[in-house]
């Protein structure tokens, strides 16, 4: 997780946590390789605002040494970033002039990027994940009236199909924060404030296939930034529910 612009672990059960980043800049947007020994993050500005989305340059350190590579992207990283299965790539939305946070594909070795989503209209920014079991990628964009959670295939061109799985109106004033694959790509668990509905974020499940979420939360205040764990157990999650700021674990279809 992302502290005080550096990267942190610490065990799933708790415990005092461990800076991996020393290095200039503010981290943000940390993401576990699926071997677990490095971590993609995002070198930026410190944000502004309510929501803390940094853009800046994609890096990749090493989770025991701390040892950090820094990707030459060409653009800047407009979202957060995801795995490939095999840990050989790794996708995040990059400005594209004026069209937008479009998705492009990062060699995770020497940073080349292919980009996999065309078209003007995009907004600025984009949370993606990488479904660990199917070829598809989950992301969460406005491309439209409203902001919607979205799939598309990886690989790129000849033809980029981009579905969407929330149907989302214009009227609901809805926001989107961060999403995660479930581990056998049934489903994505994603955070979202409908301010037309109860005016607060709660984690919200959506199958693949697209439907009606289902609220995994029902809380007085928010739950954001959900992550799957790879048993498909339990989320672990940013939540102001103590008053501060902390992390939380509950298990995958709902409770404490």
């Amino acid at each position: 997780f992302s502290l005080f612009g550096s990267i942190w672990e610490v065990a799933a059960g708790g415990g005092e946590a461990r800076q991996v980043t020393n290095s200039p800049g503010y981290h943000a947007h940390p993401a576990w390789s699926p071997a677990g020994d490095r971590i993609a993050f995002i070198r930026g500005s410190e944000p502004g605002g309510r929501i803390p989305n940094v853009s800046g340059r994609l890096v990749v350190v090493d989770a025991a040494t701390g040892s950090e590579q820094e990707l030459d992207t060409r653009r800047p990283v407009a979202g957060t970033l995801s795995w490939s299965p095999d840990g050989r790539r790794i996708v995040c939305p990059l400005q594209v002039g004026g069209s937008g946070a479009l998705l492009h594909e990062i060699d995770a070795g020497n940073g080349t990027a292919e980009q996999i989503q065309y078209g003007g209209g995009a907004s600025g920014w984009a949370d993606v994940a990488w479904s660990p079991r199917r070829n598809e990628i989950f992301f969460a964009a406005r491309r439209g009236p409203a902001p919607q959670i979205w799939s598309i295939t990886p690989g790129g061109p000849p033809i980029a199909i981009q579905m969407p799985l929330t149907q989302y109106r214009p009227e609901d004033i809805v926001m989107l924060d961060r999403l995660s694959a479930t581990p056998d790509g049934s489903a994505v668990v994603y955070s979202a404030v409908v301010v037309n509905g109860k005016g607060d974020y709660e984690l919200y499940r959506i199958p693949r296939e697209g439907g009606k979420p289902v609220a995994i939360t029902n809380t007085a205040r928010d739950e954001f930034s959900p992550a799957v764990s790879p048993d498909g157990k339990r989320i672990a999650h940013v939540s102001n529910h103590l008053g501060n700021v902390d992390l939380f674990t509950m298990p995958v279809s709902g409770g404490e």
